[in-house]
């Protein structure tokens, strides 16, 4: 009976030994193999005779075994296998060890690859020795699926965690952000248009912004909150913020004012998910009173600037007309039969003429720049005649000064192209200026070089290079500076306003080129610009002089239309002197009433007059003459500025001629009238002309004897008529008026020599011009006082 209840329990193992899905494996005392499954051979791709009496570690194949010559069990990774320690500790205890999970590197069909097993070790008695039964597990796929679980799960908790973080960062972001921040929920009606909104979250700087609490704001629609909005404007309101909500498109609503909290604000929508939109409130309401106060700032500096550039020019104005008095004299006298003295002492007088208006012309431009009022014209010229004209412009002061002034004018360039010859000649008239008044020895050279030629285009490279005093390097940096010299003793040495630089660099700017200086002190220097140029094959501008005298012996009956009698008295002389006829009229209503009466060969048309300024008074008479006789007119201006002369053909003038007015430019200039052939050729004698009388008795016709003196109670007289005119009560539709009446008081007191009288003209003149009318009022009070005080003092001198 017991022999066959073991013999059954053999059979019984054998059986479930045999059968088992998992790998077994029956090991002797020796951890020999005895006995292994099908499943293990399965796995291990090997015969049941191979895998017989092999040690275990062998017969699997591990890495370890390898270790040692002995095989398993004796190498190092063997010491700290769970396995082998778990067949060691049940050989030696016969107790069972089960669940037992380690990782075996196996070299398995020729590759080496890690394993995970499930083992358990079984002691059994076989022979009364103890065995043990390993059923080893190969765990691998569901130890490599519970692995990629837990990672998964840990990058899910990290994720989660991730977005806890980011969700904690940027609402503290929203909640701190100066903005104020809005998160709502679009409420639609059954059509499904979006008729409201729910307050979902607000942060801390809406709170603040408009003085509420979270409680009152969050979870109530906006009907409730706003109930008293133009219900159209929320209608419109609505529709944008649905729109923002269905589409996911952003919008930027424009600044507006909110009555509700009296601020200025901007807003920015968009949705993060459907039915739902963010506002990102921001308060404009200090950046706007910012901007207002720089506005108004700016505003304030453009009329100071605008104010500072008016009274330059006005003052260059102001001292035109005793330039042009002088100069004007100078050459009459200069005329006459004098001795060497005097004629040498009037032609000292006349080049310091001279060198004043060349500073008056240096302001005028610097004004004009700073206003931004100069144009850079594009005209087509010759670029050799401009040189040669240029370079005949000072070979009289190099001879005085013993000094070479050469031109080197690359042949490659070519000879016609388009840009503004004007400014070019006045940036080259500049720099030789300077290199000839700082040279005392040697030599000045202007060369001009093509840089390069492309698509209609040249480059074109100036050097002017002198052998003068030189300029250091750190007094280098002063150079280009408005008003500026490098040092004192040289402005009292050579003398200038130092602006000739400064313009020249900005003209070198505007016309899109750079300006460069290289100097060493005593050794000369050499200043240098860059100019692009389109080629051009039509000139409109003549560089060099294509007058051809052709003296007319007639003399030509000609109207001077000039509110100023200094200078009416000059050009009297001055055309008389050449034998002509003329009548004059003191501004431009006057000259419209002489020219509707009389024929005139030639109109000389002062441009800024009273009652009717030369630009009106021209156009007038354009119109009134129709298809029939033009009249040459001739401009007469002291804003003798580059470009006024195109300015001044545009108006319907014919010519112009600035003041002062030169005696050999006068008569140059009525021969080119002459021989255009737009002057009449009627001319008439002197006995058939008759004194012209306006309708106020004044007479405009001189009889070609015009006085040389003053009518002082006359003038006297017209300066206290005109300032009871501008005494009445004054509105701002009257500050033309009052700039007119301004003008002609100043002119009589320039006459008289009443200097503080004259100023206080000029100062009304400004105020009216620029319709401060309070300032205007002030200075006429102040004019009224001060010449019933010089009245006075006048009768108190003529009783003594």
């Amino acid at each position: 009976m017991t022999i066959n209840k073991e013999n059954t329990e053999t059979s019984n193992f054998e059986i479930i030994f045999e059968t088992s899905p998992i790998g077994m494996f029956l090991l002797n005392e020796y951890s020999l193999v005895k006995k292994i499954n099908n499943a293990a051979l399965e796995f291990l791709n090997q015969n049941r005779k191979d895998a017989l009496n092999q040690r275990f570690g062998n017969e699997i194949h591990c890495q370890g075994s390898t270790e040692d010559i002995q095989g398993c069990g004796f190498g190092l990774q063997c010491q700290s296998c769970k396995l082998q320690l778990a067949i060691n500790s049940v050989l030696k205890t016969g107790q069972a060890i089960t669940g037992v999970e380690y990782a075996k590197v196996l070299i398995h069909n020729g590759e080496t690859r890690k394993y995970w097993f499930r083992a358990s070790v079984t002691p059994i008695m076989i022979s009364e020795k103890c065995n043990v039964v390993v059923a080893l597990d190969n765990i691998t796929d569901s130890k490599a699926v519970e692995d990629s679980t837990k990672k998964s799960e840990t990058e899910l908790l990290r994720s989660e965690e991730k977005q806890r973080v980011l969700y904690e960062r940027y609402r503290s972001l929203i909640m701190n952000m100066p903005d104020s921040f809005t998160y709502n929920k679009v409420i639609y009606d059954e059509d499904g248009t979006p008729v409201d909104y729910e307050v979902l979250e607000i942060n801390e700087a809406y709170e603040k912004t408009f003085n509420v609490s979270r409680a009152e704001i969050i979870g109530k629609r906006h009907s409730e909150l706003f109930f008293g909005d133009d219900p159209e404007i929320f209608r419109q309101g609505m529709v944008e913020y649905g729109e923002v909500a269905s589409t996911g498109v952003g919008l930027i609503l424009p600044v507006y004012y909110s009555e509700w909290s009296e601020r200025w604000f901007s807003m920015k929508l968009y949705s993060p998910e459907p039915s739902f939109f963010v506002s990102i409130i921001t308060d404009m309401t200090k950046r706007i009173q910012v901007e207002n106060e720089l506005h108004l700032a700016k505003e304030k500096a453009e009329a100071v600037n605008r104010a500072k550039s008016e009274f330059l020019a006005n003052m260059s104005h102001e001292i035109r007309t005793p330039i042009n008095g002088i100069v004007g004299m100078i050459d009459l006298t200069l005329l006459k039969v004098i001795n060497q003295e005097q004629r040498e002492n009037l032609e000292i007088a006349k080049a310091c003429a001279d060198s004043l208006l060349k500073i008056i012309n240096d302001i005028l431009d610097f004004s004009k720049i700073e206003a931004g009022k100069l144009v850079i014209e594009k005209i087509g010229f010759n670029m050799g005649d401009l040189l040669d004209s240029t370079i005949k412009t000072h070979s009289p002061l190099a001879m005085k000064k013993k000094l070479e002034l050469k031109c080197d004018f690359s042949s490659s360039i070519p000879q016609t192209m388009q840009g503004d010859p004007n400014r070019l000649k006045q940036i080259l008239n500049n720099l030789l200026n300077n290199a000839l008044k700082f040279t005392e020895h040697g030599s000045v050279t202007l060369s001009v070089k093509e840089l390069s030629i492309m698509d209609e285009m040249v480059e074109v490279m100036f050097a002017i290079c002198d052998s003068g005093i030189g300029i250091s390097e750190q007094d280098q940096e002063k150079l280009f500076r408005n008003f500026s010299q490098v040092d004192g003793s040289i402005t009292r040495k050579y003398g200038g306003t130092g602006l000739g630089l400064a313009i020249s660099k900005q003209l070198v700017q505007m016309m899109g080129g750079t300006i460069t200086v290289e100097s060493q002190k005593g050794k000369g220097s050499t200043f240098s610009f860059s100019l692009k140029f389109l080629l051009s094959e039509k000139l409109s501008y003549p560089t060099q002089d294509t007058f051809t005298p052709n003296h007319t012996t007639k003399p030509l009956r000609i109207l001077i239309v000039e509110d100023d009698k200094v200078n009416l008295m000059v050009l009297t002389l001055m055309l008389k002197e050449k034998g002509h006829f003329i009548e004059s009229a003191s501004n431009g209503f006057e000259a419209l009433s002489l020219h509707e009466k009389n024929v005139y060969d030639v109109i000389f048309m002062d441009i800024q007059m009273p009652i009717m300024d030369g630009i009106e008074a021209t156009a007038k008479i354009r119109e009134r003459e129709g298809e029939r006789r033009h009249t040459p007119i001739i401009a007469l201006t002291a804003y003798a500025l580059v470009g006024d002369r195109e300015k001044f053909l545009s108006y319907g003038l014919d010519e112009y001629i600035p003041k002062p007015i030169k005696m050999s430019e006068l008569s140059q200039l009525l021969e080119v009238v002459v021989n255009r052939g737009i002057a009449a050729k009627k001319s008439v004698d002197e006995s058939e002309q008759e004194v012209k009388i306006s309708d106020s008795g004044k007479v405009l016709n001189l009889s070609y004897d015009v006085p040389l003196g003053v009518d002082r109670d006359v003038t006297l007289q017209e300066i206290s008529q005109d300032i009871e005119e501008i005494s009445r009560p004054l509105t701002y539709e009257d500050m033309n008026l009052i700039e007119e009446i301004a003008h002609k008081i100043k002119n009589n007191c320039n006459l008289i020599e009443a200097d503080e009288l004259k100023t206080l003209a000029f100062k009304i003149e400004l105020a009216a011009r620029r319709e401060n009318q309070e300032q205007a009022i002030d200075y006429i009070l102040s004019l009224k006082k001060e010449f019933e005080i010089y009245l006075f003092l006048d009768n108190t001198k003529e009783e003594r």
